[in-house]
């Protein structure tokens, strides 16, 4: 039978031996780590064998060589820098999109196929216009035909054609090119209201509208075309009304955008105005603004006109009513700004 301490001594030997081991292998790991660690005397003394070592490394790495790698790496760039100037050209075309308030280029279907834009295309803008009882009653139209040539980007000083019905007066016709010296004045009563080219009766004689309405649909809608092209000699024609205001500017020109469109016939239309609902909606509302108007200049009061003057009144009196009314307008106006 072994005693205690002889089994406990055995086993601390044994412990010890296997420590020595672990010690010994760590030491020996650490030498070679040290050797590894130092530089190769033959690469001091002879660096281009150094580099070539290293461009070896490279070479398994697959960059070894630098006109290839830059070559990709501007291939890389040249890619980020095409998308990045893209990015940016979308980005500054969008914002330019979102800061031009101009009427985006209207496009029509092609019917004769794209015509080659050049000077000798004749134009000119079209108004049906009546006589009035001077020069003054020509003053809306003259505003607008002017602002036709602020509005679009002409290419050319096109002519403004009058046409009419009956007589003109000459010293009319003198007054208005003093003031746009490119209308020019042409009669229809040759056309006007005839039976030339009429609907069928059933069209013709629904009472909705007015005969003279009709003939003036009929007109411009064919008869004008026709006057245009075949008598005055037009290859393009715009009708604009003589109450028609352009309040923005538009950058293209509208005959040169038809002509190379192909199209024949080009409308445009910004709104749409029903007078029925007008009516409906604005009556109440200025109903009610007169109301609002009565009880300022009335309320409180028994004289009929606080306006016209008052001889029974003193001047204090008068004073404390027009005080009455001051505050009244104010309280109005505080209400509605709310």
């Amino acid at each position: 039978m072994r005693s205690p301490k002889l089994h406990r001594g055995h086993g601390l030997n044994k412990l010890r031996r296997r420590c020595d081991i672990i010690l010994g292998i760590l030491f020996s790991v650490n030498i070679v780590l040290f050797f590894l660690k130092r530089p190769n005397k033959a690469s001091i003394a002879n660096p281009r064998q150094s580099s070539t070592r290293r461009s070896a490394s490279q070479l398994r790495r697959g960059i070894a060589n630098p006109r290839q790698s830059s070559t990709r790496r501007s291939a890389s760039q040249l890619r980020r820098g095409i998308i990045k100037k893209q990015s940016s050209s979308k980005r500054s075309a969008r914002e330019e999109k979102r800061n031009d308030f101009s009427p985006p280029h209207p496009t029509f279907p092609r019917v004769f196929g794209a015509r080659v834009w050049n000077k000798n295309v004749r134009c000119a803008f079209v108004t049906l216009l009546k006589k009035g009882k001077d020069i003054t009653s020509y003053a809306g139209f003259l505003e607008s035909s002017t602002r036709l040539r602020r509005t679009f980007q002409l290419k050319s000083e096109y002519p403004h054609y009058v046409v009419y019905e009956g007589q003109f007066p000459d010293v009319h016709q003198k007054g208005m090119i003093l003031s746009a010296p490119w209308l020019k004045f042409y009669n229809v009563s040759h056309v006007w209201g005839n039976d030339y080219d009429r609907p069928p009766p059933e069209f013709w004689n629904a009472t909705d509208r007015s005969e003279g309405y009709k003939h003036m649909c009929r007109f411009f809608g064919r008869q004008l075309f026709q006057i245009a092209a075949l008598e005055i000699g037009l290859d393009i024609v715009m009708r604009v009304d003589d109450d028609i205001l352009f309040l923005r500017q538009v950058n293209y020109d509208p005959f040169q955008i038809i002509w190379q469109s192909g199209a024949v016939y080009g409308f445009g239309s910004l709104n749409k105005e029903n007078h029925f609902h007008t009516e409906l909606t604005f009556t109440p509302w200025i109903r009610e603004y007169c109301q609002q108007l009565k009880q300022i200049d009335y309320i409180g009061d028994d004289d009929d006109d606080f306006d016209a003057p008052n001889e029974s009144l003193s001047e204090a009196e008068r004073r404390r009513r027009q005080a009455k009314r001051l505050k009244q307008r104010r309280k109005i106006k505080d209400s509605s700004s709310d």
